[in-house]
């Protein structure tokens, strides 16, 4: 299918195992694809490394692409020098121009503060952590005091149903917060529309999407906290490294400010949570045979599919799309952006086959005489 066009000096021929790390090209990660129709009718690609090929479709330059940046993430020694220098820089100096720019992100900090907007960017990203942290902590010692007048049942619970009721307590409130913020960013205000003048969607990040996903960070360091301190009661060594994920995508995200289309698909689907956890305190308080635990099922399964499997597709389909820009994202990031979305796609829906077999249980013995 592809027809090599690269002269005789392409430093990595049709062979790369036999060539060493040393070739990689350290340009890595400011080089990206560039497509321009070629005569033939074809499409010609200028891969990372510098050579050209042509192929008959789009897609086939995407995935000879994503062969070249696997083979090169594997083989390179300075991937651990990446991760740490992509962090420090940042913080040191936010205008650093180790990451690409922001938009409208850093031309808003600087309209707002001006000569201060490289002070007040770590404030915001360091408050909004810290405020998240904060909310999460009050709600809990709020649901503390406040579920043992408003629910009597509280009173009969254990321990550790105690700390899982005020620990979804604040969970649902994240939860509401974080689907709000995502469903705003993403169909009502323009940030992420197609049309609008704010260059590859990227790359595209505002105030509101970077205090949004520093809040989320909070809460996914309180849930962590909470979660080591009363191990194993409300979770195994999965749901830890679930969290330590979710809060490392967070920091890269905040940091850098790319990708954050994406990972507000991901926060959307956290709409579900509050019916989850109110089905989990519905059986706590004995409806479990209740027609309000029935129909709160069925809408979460619903909930569940539009958020959680068709919101997942439409962000698999989008990357797919737009992959020219995605190779333009800093190496760390860009495995992220592989790894994350995929793998919770793929909890997700199993999660749904899960949740439709319990419904058809539900059903039939709703039906029995």
């Amino acid at each position: 299918m592809w027809r090599r066009s690269c002269s005789s000096q392409d430093p990595f021929p049709l062979s790369p195992r036999s060539r060493t790390v040393e070739a990689v090209n350290h340009s890595f990660i400011s080089n990206y694809l560039r497509f321009m129709p070629a005569p033939s009718g074809s499409w010609t690609g200028h891969c990372i490394f510098g050579s050209t090929y042509s192929c008959r479709s789009r897609k086939g330059l995407y995935w000879h692409s994503f062969k070249q940046v696997t083979h090169t993430l594997l083989n390179r020694s300075d991937l651990a020098t990446e991760l740490r220098t992509m962090i420090v820089p940042g913080f040191t100096s936010p205008n650093s121009t180790t990451l690409r720019k922001s938009i409208p992100f850093h031309d808003d900090m600087e309209a707002l503060l001006g000569e201060w907007s490289s002070v007040g960017t770590p404030v915001l990203w360091c408050g909004s952590v810290l405020l998240g942290i904060v909310f999460c902590k009050l709600v809990y010692d709020i649901s503390q005091a406040l579920s043992p007048v408003i629910f009597p049942i509280y009173n009969k619970l254990t321990k550790s149903e105690k700390v899982e009721w005020d620990n979804r307590a604040f969970s649902t409130a994240h939860a509401l917060i974080s689907s709000g913020i995502s469903f705003y960013l993403l169909y009502i205000c323009d940030l992420f529309r197609e049309s609008a003048p704010y260059g590859p969607i990227m790359f595209r990040g505002s105030i509101l999407s970077q205090f949004g996903l520093g809040f989320s960070c909070g809460y996914f360091i309180a849930d962590m906290g909470i979660m080591i301190v009363f191990y194993p009661m409300l979770g195994g060594y999965e749901f830890l490294l679930h969290h330590l994920v979710s809060t490392l995508a967070c920091i890269l995200g905040v940091h850098s400010g790319h990708c954050h289309f994406y990972m507000y698909i991901v926060l959307l689907s956290e709409c579900t949570t509050p019916f989850i956890n109110l089905r989990w305190y519905l059986t706590m308080t004995g409806l479990k045979d209740s027609d309000a635990y029935f129909y709160n099922g069925a809408f979460t399964a619903f909930l569940w599919l539009l958020a959680r499997v068709i919101n997942f597709l439409h962000c698999f389909y989008h990357l797919y799309s737009h992959f020219d820009q995605a190779m333009q994202v800093h190496t760390v990031g860009f495995i992220f952006l592989l790894i994350s979305p995929t793998s919770l796609g793929m909890m997700n829906f199993f999660w749904f086959y899960k949740i439709m077999q319990a419904m058809v249980r539900t059903l039939s013995r709703k039906q029995a005489p």
